[in-house]
């Protein structure tokens, strides 16, 4: 249930989306320390905003391989992260291989810090976002109107079949 959004919970709970929200800033103001974590290999670090729009974001900390929240930093700030997170053992921070991470430059900064021997991994999903995002802004300067010239362009070349692959050249041509 980590990577779900709020609707997604709430869908699949049978719950407000209101509600989950309050269920997870409860949760998150709890402070969990001397934690046994075990030796995690992949971790996540992701933000978020406890009231949307209106900043005031937390850090959360995650051991991908068990699905498990380790963390809940409350700030999005390098410093007070990289504060919060040497608590951890040296021995513990050394045995992390990767770390996963949205675009934030200050997440760099951290990993180095923290996690010395871990490589960054931006996550897909983002990295996906701002592929579709700046397609779409150049199908749309280019006059590519249309959900049909939009899904041609979005498509898996692989998924076209012939007559979409011929349309898809002629697009791209013109």
């Amino acid at each position: 249930m980590k990577d779900l959004t709020v609707e997604q919970v709430s869908r699949s709970e049978n719950l407000g989306s209101k509600k989950v929200q309050k269920i997870f800033n409860e949760l998150s103001k709890i402070e969990i320390t001397n934690q046994d974590w075990g030796m995690p290999k992949r971790l996540s670090l992701d933000e978020f905003s406890r009231r949307k729009g209106r900043g005031n974001f937390a850090t959360i900390l995650t051991d991908l391989d068990k699905s498990s929240l380790l963390e809940v930093i409350d700030s999005h700030k390098s410093d007070d992260i990289i504060k919060a997170l040497k608590h951890i053992p040296q021995e513990v921070r050394e045995q992390v291989e990767e770390v996963c991470v949205d675009m934030w430059g200050g997440f760099s900064k951290i990993i180095k810090e923290v996690f010395p021997n871990a490589k960054i991994v931006i996550d897909r999903f983002h990295v996906q976002k701002l592929i579709n995002k700046n397609l779409n802004k150049i199908r749309l300067k280019l006059d590519l109107k249309g959900l049909e010239n939009k899904i041609l362009l979005m498509m898996a070349h692989s998924q076209l079949t012939e007559l979409e692959q011929t349309k898809l050249e002629t697009l791209l041509q013109a």
